[in-house]
């Protein structure tokens, strides 16, 4: 039997400088520091990060409401990976946040970038934006759940079936797969 996720717990982000950027997120989302930085040496930090003979690892966690943020800066330093989301294995973490117009100005007051400007998605506010390092991150004001009703709202047919039949916006939704028509 398998155990199923809760939910996100954190993300992991690489950074050039672990005190800019935990400021960064406490300043920007209102993140708190939840652990002091801890520095990783030897064979760990060698092997499961692939930083290689020498390589040490500072990491810390900046705390939200739900999940985290782990922090974590390698020596000798790396260059800021700055790819394209589209060449991104993880392409961007998603906040959920009171209020994207003010988050995305709080974003820029701290340090960050918006990409593009605040978009109206399915009648609902969401933007893109960066930490100091590039790291792009998503801001909405809505809930998975609520997000799902929207990709519905935006792409008619999308949502599957849930246990009741019943999508996240009330609605009836498609079936998951043919098994369930």
């Amino acid at each position: 039997m398998t155990t199923p996720a809760r939910g996100g717990h954190h993300v992991a982000v690489r950074v050039a400088d672990l005190e800019r950027s935990v400021a960064f997120y406490v300043a920007a989302f209102g993140g708190r520091q939840r652990t002091r930085p801890v520095t990783l040496t030897g064979a760990f930090p060698e092997k499961i990060y692939g930083g290689g003979p020498g390589c040490t690892v500072r990491l810390c966690h900046v705390g939200f409401a739900h999940g985290a943020v782990e922090l974590f800066e390698l020596s000798p330093p790396r260059p800021p990976f700055t790819a394209p989301q589209a060449d991104a294995g993880i392409m961007h973490a998603a906040f959920q946040v009171d209020s994207v117009h003010q988050t995305a100005d709080a974003v820029v007051d701290a340090g960050g970038a918006v990409v593009g400007e605040v978009i109206d998605w399915g009648g609902k506010p969401f933007a893109y934006c960066t930490d100091p390092d590039g790291n792009v991150l998503e801001l909405a004001e809505v809930s998975c759940e609520e997000t799902y009703g929207l990709v519905e709202k935006v792409f008619p047919g999308s949502l599957i079936a849930t246990d009741n039949d019943q999508g996240a916006t009330g609605a009836a939704a498609v079936p998951a797969n043919e098994e369930d028509s």
